[in-house]
């Protein structure tokens, strides 16, 4: 609308802010600390801006220390010492988060504890109530329940709910609302006046969650985190954006944390599209399911990595003692999902049934399924083989949309991308539900079935439980 010019943002919302329609691309990064392991209080280097409507009035960088920053902060889980519980027992206790589609307050914790399913209703579920400004409301009040703003300010997407943001967070913990905080590092353990627990003794009245399912001291967020996530950004318009006026030194930030800013992310609305944008010199590398190869190697581009993935090996050593190991595994399963309660349901008999799949062009849920019925019945009219699927990518309007949720957008139904919330693996498992075969890669089942995150989660103890769900074989026999 260039109502303004730049807006910071948490790292979470950067990849959604260079979506269409609003392209924006980042222009400055915050940095935290430095690479030789210097205690983050007093070393913060932070941009702070000052934005009135039309133009960047003032822009100042607070420079505490100049030794190699770093672009990313840690997500952590902040409990009170002495309560009773670990990361792998969190369902039913009170959360606290920073608002919905943060980082650190949402995006990086409901994956780990949810990760086949952590929308909104699914959040709602798992805890007993839960504070997460920017939910909605009126569908999901669990969200909002432990939220102090009164009347439209209560649950609010902005400081008007006084437990918005990492400070809001942390003071929903401290009050004794919620029994877990979500927010990053440096919210308590951070440069002044962002340092919640400025004296040592406060410090110790608190604690981390670690992923192993074991607590450390606050102090020891660098071994006892959820995840090392990019750090907010300032954003700006990709056309005319001002960048020299927003940050004279810089010409783009370092999206890449991880890369230390050797790499740059682009983003395109699809796999064909990456791909466009690679044989026409705009991208250099991406990384794309086995389904595109074909398409990639006729527009030019060829394979230079392949993914292995690990397998876990159990066994008996010496003296009857349990061994384990990881091993490689090339390539990977197409496995087709099945309730157990349609004990008939075989190859032969998908003709007319529901059906949930990956997406449009990807090995497992679209290449291979579908040159097994194509095999069958030598037609490639999918749309009237199934009566109603989600097939992200297809026609919209067609038949293999129906079962398709989108996002928050109608252009979004359907989407070959996240933008759809049943694309890829965990999105088809989202919509079992509805459907009666799914078809995706192995390991997505076997995540269910061994990450103790996702162990109380009601999709995930069914699957572990096997009592609901089997695979299906390629031949016309049942399993």
């Amino acid at each position: 609308a260039h109502e303004a010019d730049a807006v910071m943002v948490d790292g979470g919302l950067v990849y959604e802010a260079g979506l269409r329609p609003y392209n924006l691309k980042p222009v400055v990064a915050e940095f935290y600390g430095s690479k030789d392991g210097a205690s983050p209080v007093g070393t913060r280097v932070s941009v702070l801006t000052q934005l009135l409507w039309g133009e960047a009035r003032t822009l100042s960088v607070l420079y505490l220390q100049r030794t190699n920053p770093q672009t990313h902060h840690y997500a952590v889980a902040v409990v009170k010492k002495g309560s009773n519980f670990q990361l792998n027992q969190l369902q039913g206790k009170k959360s606290c988060h920073t608002g919905l589609g943060w980082s650190a307050g949402w995006n990086i914790p409901m994956r780990i504890l949810l990760p086949s399913d952590w929308s909104q209703e699914a959040v709602a579920k798992f805890f007993a109530g839960s504070c997460v400004p920017c939910a909605d409301q009126s569908n999901f009040p669990q969200l909002c329940q432990l939220c102090a703003g009164k009347g439209m300010d209560k649950c609010a997407c902005s400081h008007h709910e006084p437990y918005f943001g990492y400070s809001g967070a942390f003071k929903c913990l401290q009050d004794g609302v919620g029994d877990v905080s979500f927010v990053r590092h440096l919210t308590v353990f951070g440069f002044p006046p962002l340092e919640n627990l400025a004296n040592q003794a406060d410090r110790d009245q608190y604690e981390l969650l670690c992923r192993e399912n074991t607590r450390m001291p606050v102090d020891a967020y660098k071994e006892c985190h959820l995840a090392r996530v990019p750090s907010h950004a300032v954003v700006a318009r990709s056309v005319d954006g001002k960048e020299d006026l927003i940050w004279e030194l810089l010409n783009q930030a370092q999206w890449s944390a991880l890369s230390g800013g050797i790499l740059k992310c682009t983003t395109e609305e699809s796999a064909e599209d990456c791909i466009a944008a690679i044989a026409k010199g705009e991208a250099d590398a991406m990384s794309l399911d086995g389904g595109f190869i074909y398409t990639a190697g006729k527009c030019g581009l060829v394979p230079v990595l392949a993914e292995n993935y690990c397998k876990w090996r159990g066994g008996e050593g010496l003296g009857g003692t349990e061994i384990a190991s990881w091993y490689l595994l090339q390539g990977y399963y197409v496995v087709a999902v099945v309730k157990k309660s349609d004990a008939d349901l075989t190859w032969s008999s998908l003709r007319g049934k529901k059906s949930c799949h990956t997406a449009v062009g990807t090995s497992a849920g679209w290449n291979i399924p579908m040159g097994f019925i194509y095999n069958q019945t030598g037609s490639c009219k999918f749309d009237e083989f199934f009566s109603e699927s989600c097939a992200p990518g297809s026609d919209p309007e067609s038949s293999l949309c129906a079962l398709c949720g989108g996002s928050f957008k109608p252009a979004h139904m359907c989407a070959p991308n996240s933008h759809e919330q049943y694309y890829g693996s965990s999105g088809a498992l989202r919509q079992v539900a509805s459907a009666h075969c799914l078809w995706l890669w192995h390991q997505t089942i076997e995540s269910l079935v061994l990450s103790p995150f996702s162990a109380p989660h009601h999709l995930s103890a069914a699957f572990r439980r096997g009592q609901d769900w089997r695979t299906g074989t390629a031949d016309s026999q049942g399993p």
